[in-house]
């Protein structure tokens, strides 16, 4: 049985041979029992009465409660009486161990509550490490997920290594970035529109630097534009150059929807 130094907790129990029968006779109980439940002049403690009148306590209580609520639950006297039964045989070996190892600080050359050959052992410290335990099939699966991970990770980067495109640059005008990379240039116009503007200009893939050079002596204006049906209308972003005008294009007018 391996127990944790910290606070005495069974973490584990191996068999060591096989299961033998004991049999118990009522006297065994009757000698258990009659210091449990008749404290008065048994020569108990103090810890040991306040212990002993707590558990008769919780036993009456118990007994009321099936009397007066549960008295239709027949299996809840059979149930609190084995529970009485074993609770004893449970506890019996950690009682006679604490008590022997008690009585030896005391004395060590006493030879009262002696342990029997049988419950004698070596002890011995060690470490303790979690581990995770599951069926062989769930680690296969497992790793052929991670291995498909990885070769499906490793394909990507070796298909952007190899690509012949240059990776679009990122500059200080992310406005610019967007408009010149996403939106389509404007078909049939009288104006040069923002986005073809910037394509025109060589700046969807520019550097800071560059866009500043290139936008310089532009100016940009917001207009009306006719949109896809007769009765529509459109917002336009169009640009104005040295040698091109706009200021003909009407503006935005309040109460027109776009």
């Amino acid at each position: 049985m391996a127990y944790d130094i910290g606070n005495l907790s069974i973490l584990s129990v191996v068999s060591l041979s096989e299961p033998e029968v004991v049999s118990f006779t009522a006297e065994e109980y009757l000698t258990a029992f009659s210091l449990v439940l008749a404290p008065q002049g048994s020569g108990l403690s103090p810890n040991d009465h306040i212990m002993s009148s707590a558990f008769i306590f919780e036993i009456g209580w118990i007994l009321r409660l099936y009397q007066d609520d549960f008295s239709g639950s027949d299996d809840a006297p059979l149930s609190f009486l084995r529970g009485m039964l074993t609770v004893p045989l449970q506890f019996s070996v950690a009682a006679w161990q604490w008590v022997n190892a008690t009585v030896f600080a005391l004395d060590p050359e006493s030879s009262l509550y002696a342990l029997p050959e049988d419950m004698k052992t070596t002890a011995s410290s060690a470490q303790r490490t979690y581990r995770a335990l599951t069926k062989v099939w769930i680690i296969y699966v497992f790793m052929l997920l991670v291995s498909s991970l990885l070769i499906y990770e490793i394909s990507l980067l070796v298909i952007v290594g190899t690509q012949r495109e240059v990776a679009p640059n990122t500059s200080s005008f992310s406005e610019i970035d967007a408009s010149s990379k996403s939106t389509c240039p404007l078909q049939q116009n009288s104006f040069v529109d923002y986005a073809s503007e910037l394509q025109r200009s060589r700046l969807g893939n520019a550097y800071s630097d560059e866009i500043v050079q290139g936008v310089r002596n532009k100016k940009i204006r917001v207009v009306e534009s006719d949109g896809p049906r007769a009765d529509q209308k459109s917002i336009v972003v169009a640009v104005e150059d040295i040698n091109e005008d706009v200021s003909h294009l009407p503006g935005l007018c309040k109460g027109v929807e776009y």
